[in-house]
């Protein structure tokens, strides 16, 4: 996990500017009897400002899906407590009962890219544009997934280093 938490911050600080737009987005599954606590009801500890967005769905007569999100600058608030956070959502003894880190993306509008660390099992960054993704590609494939290495691979193959 610790090194879960590493790289998944180095790969945020290789991707976004400190002053890029981010929008930090999401999405959880709220059940009754009461809303659970999420990343946005502890926005002060991570440093999230700003109008906070929120959206809800019912799924069904018990859950409700809730999308939340905020922009900020990518450097403004405390992106290395939410991936830890991140890394750490599976294991439960680390959180209060009813909180649930949901799935939480980094948006990036002005590259049209996202960035989501799912958990202690890593970080997907996807963009509409490979150019944007190939400095990360180049600098970090020594943390690819074999699994993942060859279509990964084909993916950049000729593209202008």
């Amino acid at each position: 996990m610790p090194r879960a938490i590493t790289r998944g911050i180095a790969l945020y600080r290789a991707f976004f500017a400190p002053v890029d737009h981010c929008i930090v987005a999401a999405i959880t599954w709220e059940t009754s009897p009461g809303p659970v606590e999420s990343l946005f009801s502890h926005a002060a500890r991570v440093s999230l400002e700003g109008e906070l967005a929120r959206e809800e769905q019912p799924i069904d007569e018990e859950r409700i899906k809730v999308l939340q999100w905020v922009t900020q600058h990518a450097g403004s608030f405390d992106y290395e407590r939410i991936i830890e956070v991140l890394a750490k959502a599976d294991f439960r003894a680390a959180f209060p009962a009813a909180f649930t880190a949901g799935d939480v993306h980094f948006i990036a509008p002005d590259k049209r890219a996202l960035f989501h660390m799912h958990d202690d099992r890593g970080v997907d960054i996807a963009a509409v544009e490979r150019a944007t993704l190939a400095p990360l590609y180049r600098r970090f494939n020594d943390w690819l997934l074999d699994h993942d290495r060859r279509r990964i691979d084909a993916v950049f193959a000729g593209i202008d280093e």
